[in-house]
């Protein structure tokens, strides 16, 4: 997994410029693997971090979901 660009702040802000860029790609109609591929080459993380991110810009679920995830892979390194 490359490294995320992004911390907890950020992620637990939800108007961060960040969540209005990935809202801003599905606006611009986007497919879901278009806008996770974009999130992970502009932000790092793997592939089911940028899903999350991607459904926490688009309030389908809480940033408490993406940082579980990524305590749980800290724990296994």
């Amino acid at each position: 997994m490359e490294k995320m660009r992004i911390g907890r702040e950020t992620i637990l802000n939800l108007e961060s410029v960040e969540y209005r860029w990935i809202e801003s790609l599905a606006y611009d109609g986007l497919e879901q693997q278009e806008i996770n591929a974009v999130i992970q080459r502009c932000l790092g993380g793997d592939a089911d971090i940028a899903d999350m991110l991607r459904r926490i810009a688009l309030k389908q679920c809480p940033p408490n979901v993406l940082l579980e995830h990524l305590n749980k892979v800290e724990t296994h390194r």
